[in-house]
């Protein structure tokens, strides 16, 4: 795995382990199972990223790999744990703000070039279907 690739999951370990700390109140360096199998799936999923080094954000990106419950889940814990990762690791804090501005913008089509292929796919699908008849 890559640099990059390792820093996420750094990123989505420590954001799990203060939700998991300060909402299940679990010891400091423990996860509840719950907490646990959410960050193996994160991991998961970011190990088999097809963007690889080139990822963006979640919150970014064309391809959500997420189930949407644990989609929902993970936005849960950031929503939580990114404030307060200033108070509680600084440096994590930062780390997360630096990776987030330096992360790829999404790239989607302009909606004039959607509207074109859009209308390119109608007018194939109406001289199919008038051949067919």
């Amino acid at each position: 795995m890559t640099y990059k690739g390792e820093r996420d999951i750094i990123n989505a370990s420590t954001m799990i382990s203060l939700y998991c700390r300060k909402k299940h109140k679990t010891p400091k360096g423990e996860l509840c199972e719950a907490c646990q199998s959410l960050l193996n799936y994160v991991a998961e999923r970011r190990v088999h990223c097809p963007f690889g080094d080139e990822k963006p954000f979640c919150s970014r990106c064309k391809v959500h790999c997420y189930k949407p419950s644990i989609r929902q889940n993970i936005k849960d814990v950031m929503r939580f744990s990114g404030p307060r990762l200033l108070i509680y690791n600084p440096a994590a804090f930062f780390r997360h703000v630096f990776d987030r501005r330096t992360s790829p913008p999404l790239k989607l089509k302009t909606a004039k070039s959607a509207d074109t292929s859009l209308v390119q796919a109608m007018e194939q699908a109406n001289i199919n279907s008038m051949e067919n008849r």
